[in-house]
C-alpha cells in the first residue's frame, strides 16, 4: 500500500488497520472527515457570548408546576369526596333493601336517600312497621349496642332522644299509643 501524499499543507497520518488514516486524538479538527463538535460554532463567527438564562422561563416553570400540583390535589380531593359521599349515601337505602322493607308501610327514605324514617305501629295506629322491621333496620345500620340500649329504654316521658355513630345521626321517640318514631340522617360535615 502506498502512503497518501500531503496536499494543501495537510499533515500526513499513518494508515490504520483498514487503510484509513489514523488521526491523533488531540487533533480531531485537523482530520479531513472528522465531525465538528456540536457545541462549537465555526471560528469565522468570532467569539460568542454565553447564552442568558431567562428568569421569566424559570417563573413560568415554577408557576406551571404549582398550578399542576394544586389542580392534581383538587382532583384527588374531589374524587375522594365523591367516593366517600357515594359510600355513605347508600347506607340508608341498603339497610331498607337488606330488610326487604322497600314498600313497607311506616318505612320511608327521603331527601335523596339521606334520611330514613321508621314509624312502628302503636296501640292506636292502624298501620306501621312492626317491631321486627324496626329491629332489622337498627341492626342493618350497625347501630352500637349502647345506642340500642338507649332506644330500648326510652319512655314516653323522656321526649326525643338522639345519638350519632359512623356518620349517621338518629333521633327517636316512643309512646305506647303511637309506637317508636325513628329518624336517621346522614351526619352533616
Amino acid at each position: 500500500m502506498s502512503e497518501p501524499t500531503p496536499t494543501n499543507n495537510q499533515p500526513q497520518y499513518p494508515a490504520g488497520p483498514q487503510g484509513q488514516p489514523q488521526y491523533p486524538a488531540t487533533y480531531p479538527a485537523q482530520a479531513p472527515f472528522a465531525q465538528p463538535n456540536q457545541n462549537q460554532l465555526p471560528s469565522w463567527l468570532g467569539p460568542q457570548p454565553e447564552p442568558k438564562k431567562s428568569k421569566k422561563l424559570l417563573w413560568i416553570g415554577l408557576a406551571s408546576g404549582f398550578a399542576g400540583g394544586v389542580l392534581f390535589s383538587v382532583l384527588v380531593a374531589g374524587i375522594a369526596g365523591v367516593i366517600a359521599t357515594s359510600t355513605v349515601s347508600t347506607v340508608l337505602p341498603d339497610a331498607v333493601k337488606s330488610c326487604n322493607l322497600t314498600d313497607q308501610s311506616g318505612v320511608s327514605l327521603g331527601d335523596k336517600n339521606t334520611s330514613l324514617s321508621v314509624d312502628t305501629k302503636g296501640q292506636d295506629d292502624s298501620d306501621g312497621a312492626s317491631i321486627a322491621d324496626y329491629a332489622c333496620i337498627v341492626k342493618a345500620l350497625h347501630t352500637p349496642d349502647a345506642v340500642i340500649e338507649q332506644m330500648d329504654s326510652t319512655s314516653s316521658l323522656q321526649g326525643r332522644q338522639t345519638a350519632e355513630w359512623d356518620g349517621l345521626e338518629a333521633s327517636w321517640t316512643y309512646h305506647p299509643d303511637s309506637g317508636v318514631k325513628l329518624i336517621v340522617t346522614l351526619a352533616k360535615k
